[in-house]
């Protein structure tokens, strides 16, 4: 534990990236309850490689433009007053360097190609979420249109506009279908003039998911 003022400042800004990734993984998708070592290594680990890589590009900075850059040689030995001399310039460069840290480490949750490649690099088994939810959102730019086999022997479709983010796979978690709904009949599929159709998972025996190109997102 940081015995000082500015030891607890230092340990907080290099918490701080793994923190923001976590809490942007908690409201694009539902997450399991972790134990507190399990929560502490993910956001460690996640805050040690974004601020390396960052840590790595200002290296790089440094070498080829010393002159525009704080000089950490004389910012870290204990009897220099180098920091107090240049306080403005030490503090602007490691308020950009925490941003683009931070930046970084919530770009890695939030954009799916990125979470993947940390996913795989980074920390493969500290993220959960529901079946439904990577099903879902396995395609960017595409929205999921769902075709159900009931389980009364039935047959739904439809744009899948909302479902239940429960982790806990049950029966009592729901999924709204919207237009273009259709449904078979004796007389074959037939389409279904309504907004919305809410179905419990417990009426649903199969689901088959195809990716549409969302249209509405594209420039």
């Amino acid at each position: 534990m940081p015995t000082t003022l500015i030891g607890l400042l230092i340990s907080v800004a290099f918490l701080t990236p793994g923190f923001l990734h976590a809490a942007q993984r908690r409201v694009l998708a539902p997450q399991g309850e972790r134990s507190v070592l399990m929560e502490t290594t993910s956001v460690v680990s996640i805050s040690l490689a974004t601020n390396s890589i960052v840590a790595a590009v200002f290296g790089l900075l440094r070498w080829q433009t010393p002159e525009h850059t704080p000089d950490v040689g004389h910012l870290l030995r204990t009897r220099s007053n180098y920091w107090i001399d240049h306080l403005p310039y030490v503090l602007s460069w490691g308020a950009l360097l925490l941003a683009s840290s931070c930046l970084l480490a919530v770009g890695v949750a939030r954009f799916d190609r990125l979470r993947r490649i940390s996913s795989r690099l980074l920390t493969p088994n500290l993220i959960e979420s529901s079946a439904w939810h990577e099903i879902f959102n396995a395609e960017e730019g595409h929205y999921p249109h769902a075709g159900l086999e009931l389980a009364n022997g039935g047959f739904l479709s439809g744009r899948v506009v909302w479902y239940s983010t429960d982790l806990e796979e049950t029966g009592d978690r729901d999924l709204v279908l919207g237009p273009p709904l259709q449904t078979r009949t004796a007389d074959g599929v037939a389409t279904l003039e309504v907004q919305r159709v809410i179905v419990a998972a417990r009426e649903v025996r199969r689901i088959d998911v195809t990716y549409i190109l969302d249209s509405t997102r594209i420039l």
